[in-house]
């Protein structure tokens, strides 16, 4: 399963539910890992090293893209990948 709801915990918590065994995953750590963002944070306060990273809203985009590009060009390193959170 990829996405949602595959990856989120929902599939996991139904199985639990159900009490149908599975492996993989369980719901909890798949409701961390799916926020590609949360879970580097996570990663980089347990002294894991991660690539440089910024979280950008719709709502900052939006209001100010130029504003939001001048701070990615700051802090990130060309080239990088941008990618949805989940």
């Amino acid at each position: 399963l990829h996405g949602r709801p595959g990856e989120d915990g929902a599939v996991q918590e139904k199985l639990d539910t159900l009490g149908v065994p599975y492996n993989g995953s369980g719901k909890e750590s798949s409701q961390i890992t799916i926020d590609k963002y949360r879970t580097n944070e996570i990663l980089k306060q347990n002294g894991f090293l991660v690539a440089e990273h910024v979280l950008v809203s719709q709502d900052e985009w939006v209001k100010n893209p130029a504003s939001v590009l001048a701070y990615i060009d700051q802090h990130i390193h060309w080239p990088f990948i941008a990618k949805p959170v989940d």
